[in-house]
């Protein structure tokens, strides 16, 4: 990802396209749902990592990031010196939760 796409699918979990989508699926068979849509099962990672980092690098010709947040609103993303495309993510697990 780049940087700006770590903003906004990273950050933006319920960004203004959720919206959207609601309206655009209320129709539908409710099995369907939005879980899996807006980046929820990311954010349950939280519940047993004291800190989260994603190591990512587009395909495209931008730098590569790193992205860093413990679990509140606030996060830091920076530049950094992944090599290869794709994207890494490192869980910090929290020591109540290291039997999971």
């Amino acid at each position: 990802m780049t940087s700006e796409e770590v903003k906004k699918y990273i950050n933006q979990v319920a960004f203004s396209g959720a919206e959207e989508f609601v309206k655009k699926y209320d129709d539908k068979v409710e099995d369907a749902g939005i879980i899996g849509h807006f980046g929820l099962g990311f954010y349950s990672a939280f519940m047993v990592a004291e800190n989260v980092e994603i190591y990512t690098k587009s395909y495209q010709d931008e730098p590569a990031v790193k992205w860093s947040c413990d679990g509140s609103p606030k996060f830091k993303l920076n530049e950094t010196n992944k090599e290869t495309r794709g994207t890494d993510i490192v869980l910090h697990i929290a020591k109540d939760s290291v039997e999971f």
